[in-house]
């Protein structure tokens, strides 16, 4: 039988007995007493990128694909967590195992998981699967409160940028590893330094990267590397000043700055007023831009004019984009607002109006409180004899009714029906909040007193309370279609028919 061998270590200073080295050794050991013929050897550490990892687990799938189409496959670990350690590729593995395609072999606990294994044997991989996945889940967990830690003791917790390495120290930590620290790379301190005063003088970025290149202040094995891209990026980066971001956080660095905290921002103001100038060469935005779109599709552009007079016209037009227009027409802001107008007094509603139509909102809200009750009242009955189910299956599990797979099989089926109710209850409950009557209440509320607000607003304010209301808002040439949203619609409905309560 072919043979491949999974060898994982949590790190490159696992304990002896757990590395690479040594699994492989005795996997290979495992193989020749077993007569297997190895076709890989998979090894990796679970430190490393999740990229990566999905990689070579990808990997080790399309080996299983390509040479189990005709004969099985033996798959070799120590133990569980060696294999896998996550639900995912424990369903892909498992998948393969019932279909016959595979043996799991775990060389270390002299056991073997095949299509033929008892249920038993399924159970404890899930079981183990679910520790494995916890253990994972808590080194990185520790990984990433070290580090935290680490940069709050000043010291970035990741590789420097260039011009600094990091450096060795005889401390050990709590994990006897050697603590590291960052310093200046020989040549970075003047690399850095020349950059940034060049960059303060005025120099583009593609002109500071050829001088310090000329210079020879960047080393030869950097240059085809040192892209303009990255010359930005020093630029931007706090930390040749005496500061780094980690996590979201600004912390303060013990490592040596290469630039004052003024000469850094004087060099960021470089970007930024290039992106403030970038701004002010954008067209002005009108009162209605991005709010209306053409009938043909286009978007709506804002393009006023001056006249030789003085006058100053706020217009709009269709921007174009397809080409199907010959001739523009132009409508201005005046004659937009005025076509809006009936939309506000379509929704707008008297006091004795808005007074009946909450009565009969709390009417129907009560009917449906208490149809929610009877439902969540029933919901809890049904809720209470899934509980005594549950206890009469451990109970016939107790006295031998019921097998070990039998109780599982049971159990998982009454506690899945628990807590499908226990959802369905929730949601019945918070039906009976009254959620839907508050929104009811302020729309009522908005529409009573429309004309009123819109009448008192800027035009910005008038504009955004359209977009409360409106939907599809449709420049036509010079004329302006809209649909009222729905609960307006049915406001406006209302308002006009005297027969709304039916």
């Amino acid at each position: 039988m072919n043979a491949i061998i999974i060898n994982r270590v949590s790190d490159e200073h696992q304990l002896e007995g757990y590395s690479l080295d040594v699994q492989e050794a005795e996997g290979k050991k495992y193989a020749q007493q077993k007569g297997f013929k190895i076709l890989k050897v998979f090894s990796f550490q679970e430190t490393a990128s999740k990229y990566l990892q999905r990689k070579i687990f990808n990997e080790i799938i399309s080996l299983i694909e390509k040479y189990t189409k005709t004969t099985a496959l033996a798959v070799i670990g120590e133990k569980y967590d060696r294999v896998y350690r996550n639900h995912l590729n424990s369903a892909q593995i498992v998948h393969y195992i019932e279909s016959g395609k595979i043996e799991l072999h775990f060389y270390k606990e002299g056991r073997i998981l095949t299509k033929n294994s008892p249920p038993s044997d399924f159970f404890l991989n899930d079981v183990m699967t679910s520790v494995n996945q916890y253990a994972s889940r808590n080194i990185s967990a520790e990984a990433r409160k070290g580090m935290f830690g680490k940069a709050k003791d000043g010291w970035l917790p990741h590789k420097p940028p260039i011009g600094y390495v990091n450096v060795a120290t005889s401390e050990r930590t709590d994990k006897n590893k050697r603590r590291s620290i960052i310093e200046p790379a020989p040549w970075g301190e003047d690399l850095i330094q020349r950059m940034y005063r060049l960059r303060a003088d005025g120099h583009s970025l593609a002109l500071v990267r050829q001088k310090v290149i000329e210079e020879g202040l960047v080393p030869t094995d950097r240059i085809a590397r040192f892209h303009i891209s990255l010359v930005e990026k020093i630029f931007k980066n706090c930390f040749y000043m005496g500061e780094f971001i980690w996590g979201g956080e600004r912390f303060t660095g013990k490592h040596r700055p290469f630039v004052s905290k003024k000469l850094w921002e004087e060099v960021q103001q470089t970007f930024i007023s290039k992106a403030v100038a970038m701004i002010r060469a954008r067209k002005k935005r009108g009162v209605f831009s991005g709010f209306l779109k053409c009938a043909c599709g286009c978007t709506v552009t804002y393009d006023p004019k001056d006249k030789p007079s003085g006058r100053h016209y706020e217009y709009y037009r269709c921007s174009n984009g397809r080409g199907i227009h010959d001739k523009l027409k132009y409508t201005s802001e005046d004659r937009i607002f005025e076509q809006l107008s009936p939309a506000i007094e379509s929704i707008s509603i008297s006091e004795r109006l808005a007074k009946d139509i909450a009565k009969a909102l709390n009417k129907a809200e009560e009917k449906a409180k208490a149809a929610h009750r009877r439902n969540a009242e029933d919901l809890n009955a049904r809720l209470k004899e899934m509980e005594e189910a549950e206890d009469k299956v451990y109970d016939d599990f107790k006295k031998g009714v019921l097998d070990d797979e039998g109780y599982r099989r049971q159990f998982a089926r009454v506690r899945a029906k628990r807590e499908q109710l226990g959802k369905v209850l929730c949601e019945a409950q918070a039906d009976i909040t009254g959620a839907v009557l508050v929104v009811a209440r302020k729309i009522l509320e908005l529409a009573q007193n429309a004309t009123e607000l819109y009448l008192r607003r800027s035009t910005q304010e008038r504009r955004e309370f359209l977009e409360k209301i409106l939907s599809n808002p449709v420049l036509e040439g010079v004329t302006v279609r809209y649909e009222l949203k729905k609960p307006f619609r049915i406001l406006s409905e209302m308002a006009s028919s005297p027969t709304w309560g039916g």
